[in-house]
């Protein structure tokens, strides 16, 4: 297939309505829950004992059997606890949870029931679940009808938007500002201290969006976006910093929280957290690992057995980037609905869409085929299962059950058309399409009136506090993929107001350091930056010429660095402001011969060694521009 769908138009083919997976999913659950409801009713309908009774009835729904007894206040109880029980399935896979409430109170009905039963439960119970089916089809029967209306609506705005193929080019290197290089810092000075320390991380638990996995690739990503688009050909404290977030991903403390959600909802003990579901973490750190790869040309950890964790003494799960990406792409092949679970049952869309963006970096820089063999089956199911042609998706799927959590608005959109733009521009065109009509439509026009105004889109998922910050930082990461300056400046301003007021960042912050970090992915990105990166064209700095390879940290800030495979420019900082001779350190250079070392202020030479590298002093001051040329 090619890489890019280019239709005249982004016309949106997605139902209105469930999937035909989706669907199959509830049918087989309704006929599993008429089975055994049948099944239930047979003890009332057979005069059985009073405890067989109240366990059949048990059976209809979470609380039922209480009816038995007259107990109508241990039903509601038993709904209150099992509305409880579902949000914890959801938010750590814990289906044991809802299955032990539902379970559980049948048992306990039972046990409490006495000699004699409630006669008018065996009717009650069958009526009121006739009642709640009907209510839930008269309610989405409404909804069917509305969306279809607005589904034309939408189908008409897209008809008139033309598909823009994406760049495949790189654009010229930049040159980072004095604000960029502050911004920088941050990231730098998190990821350079002590592998074994997470000192300056939101630290609050390892399930959920606050989790330290999701800081440390959300960085990967921002520090890969700088160096492909402002240094290109750097090393040094760049690269270490992108090394130490990869190698901090092996740490137990990231990923053992694996063996409590697979217990949890899963029923085994194995902790392994790449070989089956959790694409929360696999998922994730392909895409890091992708992202390293190409901004860098470093390829370490394809190489095999990089990548270990270790769980205890004798027990190690031992992988690396093509074993991670194939694991990945196995779970795409081997299930129904393709996009498979983060936490146990749950099929998360985003999560989904990290995962097979890691397999296209890892084919486009390999030359591999994991990823784009699968990808005309993964965008229709994008399209026919997690879409809805009223602009509306589908959040999250449950693969046992077939319960789905929709999104009622097109701001799902926001954080995902980053990553769809790899997969399919055609469809990130579509949803960029549509969610620029709705914020166009909820202000009236004035974008500059755009607020977060629900609870979700007011939630920083990175630390849990109602800020907006990763709202911002979402809609910074979206608009500036899809070429929208327009919107990236409003959500950039709006982010930056949210800052400490003296400048730094603190455990306590309003930003939590996952919504930083998407933001400056955002910021040192360009237009179709994640496009390129899984079907076009990287620097050929990053893989050709002199490179600098090291400079002292904090001391010199490398505002842009790239090569033309002979010669090397250099923007450089000082850390401090104040003009200083330092030493710097090259690579890539053609052994034995002599470079000339041009700086602002005077010039000297240097000579490669056998293995290409030499050192020179250079002066750094505010702004020095320094550059490396062979001599002729």
């Amino acid at each position: 297939m090619t890489a890019v769908e280019a239709p005249g138009s982004l016309y949106l083919s997605s139902p209105t309505t469930a999937g035909p997976v989706i669907r199959r999913y509830r049918i087989r659950t309704l006929l599993i829950w008429a089975v055994v409801a049948a099944l239930g009713l047979l003890p009332t309908l057979l005069r059985a004992p009073a405890p067989l009774q109240a366990a059949g009835l048990g059976m209809w729904f979470p609380g039922a059997g209480f009816l038995s007894s007259g107990l109508w206040w241990a039903t509601v109880l038993t709904h209150i606890l099992f509305v409880v029980s579902v949000a914890l399935w959801v938010l750590c896979g814990g289906f044991l949870f809802p299955v032990l409430v539902w379970l559980g109170s049948a048992g306990l009905a039972a046990l409490t029931v006495g000699q004699q039963v409630w006669r008018p439960a065996g009717v009650i119970v069958p009526l009121l679940t006739a009642a709640a089916f009907a209510t839930a089809a008269g309610y989405f029967a409404v909804d069917r009808r509305r969306a279809r209306r607005n589904a034309v609506t939408i189908g008409t705005q897209l008809s008139r938007v033309e598909f823009v193929e994406p760049e495949p080019k790189c654009p010229p290197v930049g040159e980072l500002s004095a604000k960029d290089l502050h911004e920088m810092r941050y990231l730098i000075d998190l990821f350079l201290q002590p592998i074994d320390r997470f000192d300056g991380f939101n630290t609050i638990d390892q399930f959920r969006e606050a989790a330290y996995r999701y800081q440390l690739v959300s960085a990967n990503y921002a520090l890969a976006a700088l160096q492909v688009n402002y240094a290109p050909a750097f090393d040094g404290y760049l690269r270490q910093a992108q090394q130490n977030a990869i190698v901090k991903m092996t740490d137990r403390r990231v990923w053992h929280y694996w063996r409590v959600e697979n217990f949890l909802g899963n029923f085994k003990f194995g902790a392994d957290p790449i070989r089956s579901e959790n694409i929360m973490y696999s998922g994730w750190w392909a895409l890091a690992l992708g992202a390293y790869e190409r901004a860098t040309g470093d390829c370490q950890y394809s190489a095999s057995g990089a990548l270990t964790l270790d769980d205890k003494p004798g027990r190690s799960y031992v992988y690396d980037y093509p074993s991670i990406v194939q694991a990945v792409t196995r779970q795409f092949d081997s299930t129904s609905l393709c996009f498979f679970p983060c936490e146990p049952n749950w099929s998360f869309a985003v999560c989904n869409l990290y995962g097979m963006s890691g397999a296209l970096l890892f084919d486009r820089q390999h030359g591999t085929r994991f990823g784009l063999d699968g990808l005309d089956r993964f965008n229709h199911v994008l399209e026919s299962e997690f879409s809805r042609g009223d602009g509306r998706a589908a959040l999250i799927v449950s693969r046992r059950t077939g319960l789905a959590a929709i999104s009622n608005n097109a701001t799902n959109i926001q954080s995902n058309t980053w990553l769809t733009n790899m997969v399919s521009p055609r469809i990130a065109q579509a949803g960029w399409a549509i969610l620029r009509q709705h914020y166009f439509d909820s202000t009236g026009g004035d974008l500059q009136r755009l607020e977060p105004t629900v609870a979700f889109e007011l939630l920083d998922a990175g630390n849990y506090r109602m800020t907006g910050a990763y709202y911002w930082a979402s809609m910074m990461a979206a608009a500036r993929e899809m070429g929208d300056e327009e919107f990236y400046a409003i959500a950039a301003n709006k982010f930056d107001a949210l800052a400490d007021p003296d400048g730094r960042e603190s455990p306590e912050r309003a930003r939590s350091v996952f919504a930083v970090a998407t933001a400056l992915t955002a910021r040192f990105g360009t237009k179709d930056m994640w496009y390129r990166f899984a079907h076009g064209d990287v620097p050929a700095a990053t893989r050709t010429g002199p490179r600098l390879e090291s400079a002292p940290y904090p001391a010199v800030l490398v505002a842009s660095a790239t090569n033309d495979g002979q010669a090397l420019k250099l923007v450089l900082r000082s850390g401090d402001g104040q003009p200083a001779e330092h030493e710097l350190g090259f690579r890539g250079l053609e052994p034995h011969r002599e470079y000339r070392l041009q700086g602002s202020e005077g010039e000297t030479t240097v000579l490669a060694d056998a293995s290409g590298r030499a050192t020179g002093l250079a002066r750094i001051a505010d702004r020095s521009q320094i550059a490396l040329t062979p001599e002729f």
